[in-house]
């Protein structure tokens, strides 16, 4: 992870969400609400909160805190780096991800 995103997933685990688990997913594409759903390009990851993360997980510590991670989203984050991707929308606001390299 290069120092910007590790800057950012410190900063999404500290906004915790109460009764939620912090949880590393694979991202696929957002809805901004303006327009269709908008995909991403290339492999990318966010950290969500869940209340039950749902199927086979592996608890890793990342900055002292305990995050779930897919089975599979482990496996794929194998020998790469996370690099702070922005992604403009059209409301003028930022969306950030992790893009896998």
């Amino acid at each position: 992870m290069n120092p910007e995103a590790a800057d950012y997933v410190r900063s999404r685990l500290r906004d915790h969400e109460a009764g939620r688990k912090p949880c590393l997913i694979r991202g696929f594409g957002y809805a901004d609400g303006l327009s269709d759903v908008v995909y991403y390009t290339g492999e990318n990851f966010q950290i969500i909160y869940e209340e039950n993360p749902v199927g086979p997980m592996k608890h890793v510590e990342l900055f002292g805190q305990q995050v779930a991670i897919a089975r599979d989203t482990f496996h794929r984050l194998a020998n790469r780096v996370l690099m702070l991707h922005t992604i403009p929308l059209r409301s003028g606001a930022a969306k950030h991800v992790l893009l896998s390299t």
